[in-house]
């Protein structure tokens, strides 16, 4: 008895929120072009010093596409900062030479 009624408490729950969802289309009417009225998206360009920030610690020729990814505009790449301390700095983000010259860019 008390199963049965459990059970169908949690029919109805469940089919109480799954009528309560929206329907329709999340993307519009044309999902491959922005919004008349959004801001439109100017190409950022990194100066060579924040470029060499950017690749600091990282061997000469740059492996792969790894210059492509540090110039990628004003999104957050965890690539172009330090990050974790010693001995897990393998770029040497926190030696004291380099902290010096870290901290005078921002």
């Amino acid at each position: 008895m008390i199963n049965r009624r459990f059970f169908t408490v949690c029919l109805l729950v469940t089919a109480g929120s799954a009528a309560g969802q929206a329907t329709g289309f999340v993307a519009g009417l044309h999902p491959d072009r922005r919004p008349d009225g959004a801001p439109q998206l100017a190409q950022a360009t990194l100066t060579p010093e924040q470029l060499e920030r950017a690749l600091h610690g990282i061997d000469r020729p740059v492996p792969g596409n790894v210059e492509s990814i540090v110039a990628a505009g004003r999104w957050w790449i965890p690539l172009r900062g330090p990050g974790m301390n010693p001995p897990y700095d393998l770029r040497n983000w926190h030696s004291p030479s380099v902290g010096a010259s870290v901290l005078s860019s921002r």
